[in-house]
């Protein structure tokens, strides 16, 4: 695939747009006028928000590097796509971490990934599990990665029941 399907990409467009409405009203909303345990909730819900979104991020590059996007539009990868052309300059090296961790999770890890996806494994949990993992002795088996995959990704969901 060489391009993006517009008529996939526009929805995933217009519930981001709405996201970002709807966070920017409750931002705006809560400027401190209030102390009740209902923060502990909101501050709940925001950090569930946020490991939601960081999946949505490493799925979304991902999808980036899969298709072609960065060569159609004249970049030489998807980390220079995201350094050159994204509308916040990212750093060199943020955006080649960005592109590695999607590549590695999507690819190699996909229980990591689908976690990620369901909000049960924050980036910062999937960075380290990846990093983890990566370490395992070279005489690992296939069997070995996979069930170890399975039980860093099922504690990482279970620590996010727990908040």
């Amino acid at each position: 695939m060489d391009t993006i399907d517009e008529t996939l990409a526009a929805p995933l467009l217009a519930g981001l747009r709405s996201a970002v409405d709807a966070v920017s009203s409750v931002a705006d909303a809560s400027s401190g006028q209030c102390c009740s345990a209902e923060l502990l909730a909101a501050a709940d819900a925001a950090r569930e928000l946020i490991d939601r979104a960081s999946g949505l991020l490493a799925s979304t590059v991902g999808d980036i590097d899969d298709c072609g996007l960065a060569a159609g539009l004249g970049c030489a990868s998807t980390a220079a796509l995201l350094r050159h052309r994204h509308r916040h300059r990212l750093d060199p090296r943020v955006a080649k971490a960005w592109e590695a961790h999607a590549y590695a999770v999507r690819t190699v890890f996909p229980v990591v990934a689908a976690g990620q996806r369901a909000g049960l494994v924050s980036a910062e949990q999937a960075r380290v599990i990846v990093a983890g993992l990566d370490n395992l002795p070279a005489t690992s088996t296939e069997t070995d990665r996979q069930w170890a995959q399975r039980l860093v990704a099922q504690c990482a969901a279970y620590e996010a029941r727990r908040r």
